[in-house]
């Protein structure tokens, strides 16, 4: 990996961490300016849209996972020097 290309790297890799704390500053804001109200569902049915949220954010973990991993194995590869883009 060329220098340049790590320090694209390590650019991501700042981004990612700086997108992350304004997610979760702009994230306690939003709670402020909440204006939502609540709505009774049945409770089979609020069983079931609960269900489906949770399979829904085990699939999101999963990607976001999945996503660091690559970003942390290229990291890794190009702090010891070889990489897997340069084959």
């Amino acid at each position: 990996m060329h220098f340049t290309e790590g320090k694209r790297m390590a650019n991501k890799i700042t981004q990612l961490a700086v997108l992350t704390l304004v997610l979760s500053i702009s994230s306690v804001s939003a709670v402020e300016n909440d204006v939502r109200q609540l709505v009774q569902f049945p409770e089979m049915m609020q069983q079931h849209l609960i269900s489906n949220m949770r399979d829904h954010l085990v699939v999101i973990n999963e990607i976001l996972l999945n996503k660091c991993l690559v970003y942390v194995e290229l990291f890794v590869e190009w702090e010891h020097g070889h990489t897997k883009l340069a084959r």
